[in-house]
């Protein structure tokens, strides 16, 4: 009887930690994804950004795309990772900087000024929008 109640234990931890990692994992992948579309967005990769917008946001993650058409954009320190939920979207943090410069003028755009929005589609995960954190500082 106690070999039986020991293995009952044994599966039992074996399949919560199962599922814990597969959510970590998942949620994961959420942060990876925003990675991805602040790269491309970086890279001005416009068919890389659709296809990783969700699209009822499309239209407002292009007109901030189109607002850095004119300048030279690259990441700075990036590192995102899941800070929460929100009904069926999960919220990433991002660290690090969009540095924006045309001719001699030079912008920093603190990543960490925005929480993102993701949601799945089918499999894969989608930037859905942005707020701006509750504790919110110029230099994070």
């Amino acid at each position: 009887m106690i070999k039986f109640i020991a293995i009952i234990v044994a599966c039992v931890l074996l399949l919560t930690t199962g599922c814990s990692t597969a959510a970590n994992s998942n949620q994961s992948a959420a942060a990876d994804v925003l990675a991805n579309y602040l790269q491309a967005f970086a890279d001005k990769n416009e068919p890389r950004i659709s296809s990783l917008v969700c699209q009822n946001w499309s239209e407002e993650a292009f007109l901030e795309y189109d607002a850095f058409q004119g300048v030279k954009t690259q990441l700075e320190g990036l590192s995102c990772e899941v800070s929460g939920s929100e009904n069926d979207a999960v919220l990433v943090s991002c660290q690090g900087k969009i540095l924006a410069s045309y001719q001699n003028e030079a912008q920093e755009f603190n990543l960490c000024q925005r929480v993102y929005r993701l949601q799945k589609s089918g499999a894969d995960w989608q930037v859905c929008g942005y707020t701006q954190p509750i504790e919110k500082t110029s230099d994070c």
